[in-house]
C-alpha cells in the first residue's frame, strides 16, 4: 500500500503539487490510518558516522532518526518520494546507502533501510551501530504527528 504524501512548506501548509513560491521544508509522509504523519527532510544531514555519532549529530540540529516503521514506509514509497525530492530540489534517497534508523534491534545493533537488496527484510534490516565501511547516512525526520 503507498501512502498519502505531501510538500510541506516552513509556513506550515501542505500541498499535493509543488509550490516553488513557498519555503520547502521537506515531505509530509502520512502513516496508513491517514491521521499520523511525520516530515521527512529535503537532504541527509551526515554520512560516515556510526550510530551513536549519528544520534548526537540529530540532537545539536533539533530533529531525529526515523523509528524503524517510517524506514519501512520510506522504503515502501521511495521512488514516488525521490520523484517529489528531485521537483522540489531536495536530494534522493540514494541507492546502495543504508540509512539509519533510531530504533535499536539490540545493545549492539541498530535498524536501518536501503532501497536495493542489501537490507533483506523489505528494505529494512539491522546492522551492527559501530560504522565499519562509510555508508551509513542519516536522513533526519523534522517532526512526527
Amino acid at each position: 500500500m503507498k501512502n498519502k504524501l505531501e510538500y510541506e512548506y516552513t509556513d506550515g501548509s501542505t500541498s499535493a503539487n509543488f509550490d516553488e513560491n513557498k519555503t520547502f521544508l521537506g515531505i509530509r509522509i502520512y502513516e496508513a490510518d491517514e491521521k499520523h504523519h511525520f516530515t521527512l527532510a529535503p537532504k541527509d544531514l551526515c554520512s560516515g558516522k556510526d550510530w551513536y555519532d549519528s544520534k548526537v549529530e540529530c540532537e545539536k540540529n533539533h530533529v531525529r532518526m526515523p523509528f524503524k516503521h517510517e524506514c519501512q514506509i520510506i522504503y515502501d514509497n521511495h521512488d514516488e518520494i525521490n520523484e517529489m525530492l528531485k521537483i522540489a530540489g531536495g536530494d534522493p534517497i540514494e541507492k546502495y546507502k543504508f540509512y539509519w534508523s533510531s530504533s535499536e534491534y539490540s545493545n549492539n545493533f541498530a535498524w536501518v533501510f536501503c532501497t536495493t537488496n542489501g537490507a533483506s527484510q523489505g528494505g529494512v534490516d539491522w546492522y551492527y551501530k559501530v560504522n565499519y565501511n562509510g555508508n551509513r547516512v542519516v536522513r533526519p525526520v523534522l517532526a512526527s504527528f
